[in-house]
């Protein structure tokens, strides 16, 4: 049987909280710059777990003028 290196957990753990941590981001920013997010959108993001995905989003919060507009392909 071939055991796990225990960092193996604590990467996954880690890019877990990274991902929580740039959903969280996303929100942010966009309420900070008064563009309204929907209970709907807002569980969207938290959903997401892909980190290309949230790392786009977080360069969208930025610019975009509505949360709709985050989604756009």
């Amino acid at each position: 049987m071939m055991a796990l290196s225990p960092n193996v957990y604590r990467g996954e753990y880690a890019r877990s909280i990274s991902v929580a941590t740039e959903a969280r981001v996303v929100i942010k920013v966009l309420k900070a710059r008064g563009i309204p997010v929907t209970d709907q959108q807002q569980e969207r993001i938290q959903a997401c777990s892909d980190a290309d995905t949230l790392d786009r989003w977080v360069k969208r919060a930025g610019l975009v003028t509505t949360a709709n507009e985050l989604f756009a392909s």
